[in-house]
């Protein structure tokens, strides 16, 4: 939780929104925090947006009416979180990210499907934070490290100076070509 706390308030501070599925754990806590920071959250849901917890809804209706963030979903309101619903829930957050950035993942976790889309479907950089070879929870973040399909998080800086090179819209492999759009959203509230 406190890397995915560090990572949201650097973003905040390089003028970047935050993106995340919004599931309970790291996904929430970086959102709640770069929200908290001033930031923009944006929570692109694989369930319905009040198939969640009182907590969660309020934390959405947080974002939504602040004009800094908001909630999608590409399902009906209603539709429970289920492991069917879940990639296109990692379809729809990494589409609208600039990169991903994964801080621990076991050899399940949904990270992975996340990553597997920004390397197939968006053709976007992967980060990951290194952990402890003997920790569950690390697996898939250093099998993706291992297999040079992630760049390590080695500090804060060098993940902020990497993604300060890349330059959107990159290229997908979806046909037709979709253009990013830049929107009118209003200044960060620092």
């Amino acid at each position: 939780m406190r890397q995915a706390c560090l990572l949201a308030k650097a973003c905040t501070s390089a003028n970047w929104a935050v993106v995340t599925g919004g599931e309970a754990g790291v996904d929430w806590h970086a959102a709640k925090t770069a929200f908290e920071a001033g930031g923009r959250s944006i929570i692109a849901l694989g369930a319905g947006i009040f198939a969640h917890g009182r907590q969660y809804h309020d934390f959405y209706k947080s974002i939504a009416t602040s004009g800094y963030g908001c909630v999608i979903s590409a399902v009906p309101t209603s539709v429970p979180p289920r492991s069917d619903n879940q990639i296109t829930g990692d379809l729809l957050s990494t589409g609208l990210a600039k990169a991903l950035s994964i801080v621990e993942a076991s050899e399940t976790s949904g990270a992975l499907i996340a990553a597997r889309a920004m390397e197939i479907t968006w053709r976007r950089p992967i980060y990951a934070f290194p952990g402890p070879i003997d920790s569950p929870w690390s697996r898939g973040t250093n099998q993706l490290l291992y297999q040079r399909r992630a760049t390590p998080i080695i500090s804060i800086e060098q993940f902020i100076s990497d993604l300060n090179q890349y330059r959107l819209p990159i290229k997908s492999s979806h046909k037709p070509h979709i253009a990013a759009v830049q929107s009118t959203a209003p200044e960060p509230r620092h």
